[in-house]
């Protein structure tokens, strides 16, 4: 399973960050969003404790989408 060990922010409101899955030998990678209502994060692949926490202090999480059906995400 793949784990990303930070966080980005690559446009204002906008983070990114990935973690490489040596099962599948796949990059995943995850984009949060900040929107009016909150962060929406696009599909989330796990993170260290202190990234996730990162986000956390930025706003509460209004959805989670998942892009694409055939794998499950954190």
């Amino acid at each position: 399973m793949a784990i990303a060990t930070g966080i980005e922010e690559i446009s204002e409101g906008v983070w990114s960050w990935h973690g490489f899955d040596d099962a599948t030998r796949t990059e995943f990678f995850s984009t949060a969003v900040l929107a009016e209502d909150g962060l929406v994060i696009l599909d989330p692949i796990l993170s260290s404790t202190e990234a996730l926490n990162r986000l956390g202090k930025i706003s509460p999480v209004a959805a989670i989408v998942l892009t694409n059906g055939n794998h499950s995400r954190a």
